[in-house]
């Protein structure tokens, strides 16, 4: 009995290291464990994790609920830029900037110009587009400026929302029979939130409303209208071509 109890005695002492090794392999296995969040409940199976208390978020902060920009609308059109095509009294008519949630609240390329589109392209006045967006309940702000002659700013600040990130701007170029420049449907929130600065380019637009074609060209009417598209004519074709008639700058400021 003495031997078979010494035996025994050695072969679990010999068992030791082995329980033991699985024991540890154990412990540190669970210490490492990560639970990552579901990928159909926001998770991503790229995302790089952070860690928070004992779990683990992948799911990227949201961007804050609203932010606010300075829009800056630069006027380059002088006789430095456009030596040949330049008209006498040229001018930026009075801005109008909106700040609106839809695609195409203020003019879509491709269709024909609104009331208010097509007076502030033929006259520069702006109550009548003014009055349409203020009807349109994605349009949460709209903002007027002055005429610009010669190089020239003018600054608006606007605070956009998650819903109504969207920056339009139209000012007329004055003398013409109904042309513009402007921006469109400028979004400030983006895949990584929102952006800090956006310069671009006034685009050239024809409303399609006046078959004038020069700059200083009588009015007339365009009958049936046409849609609002680039320069038809060579005239605003010839200018566009010798230069930029402007900027807009939009900066986060806040």
């Amino acid at each position: 009995h003495t031997l078979r109890g010494v035996a025994h005695a050695v072969r679990s002492i010999r068992s030791l290291p082995v329980l033991l090794a699985a024991t540890l392999t154990l412990a540190v296995a669970s210490a490492s464990a990560v639970v990552a969040a579901p990928i159909d409940e926001g998770g991503s199976a790229t995302a790089s994790a952070r860690r928070i208390g004992n779990q683990v978020s992948t799911k990227p902060l949201p961007p804050a609920p609203t932010a606010t920009y300075r829009v800056t609308i630069i006027s380059d059109w002088t006789s430095a830029s456009h030596p040949t095509t330049l008209p006498f009294n040229s001018h930026f008519s009075p801005t109008v900037i909106a700040n609106h949630g839809v695609p195409g609240d203020m003019f879509v390329v491709g269709a024909l110009a609104s009331p208010g589109i097509e007076q502030m392209a033929e006259t520069g006045a702006t109550g009548t587009l003014r009055a349409e967006l203020g009807a349109r309940a994605t349009v949460t702000e709209v903002r007027t400026g002055t005429s610009i002659f010669g190089a020239g700013q003018q600054s608006f600040d606007v605070v956009a929302g998650r819903g109504d990130d969207l920056i339009s701007v139209v000012t007329m170029l004055a003398p013409s029979p109904d042309w513009f420049v402007g921006v469109r449907d400028v979004a400030l929130l983006g895949a990584d939130g929102w952006v800090d600065r956006i310069e671009l380019d006034l685009g050239n637009y024809d409303a399609g409303t006046d078959s004038g074609t020069g700059f200083r060209s009588p009015n007339a009417d365009t009958n049936p209208a046409q849609v609002i598209s680039g320069p038809r004519d060579a005239a605003f074709a010839q200018a566009a071509a010798e230069g930029r008639f402007g900027r807009v700058i939009i900066q986060q400021i806040s």
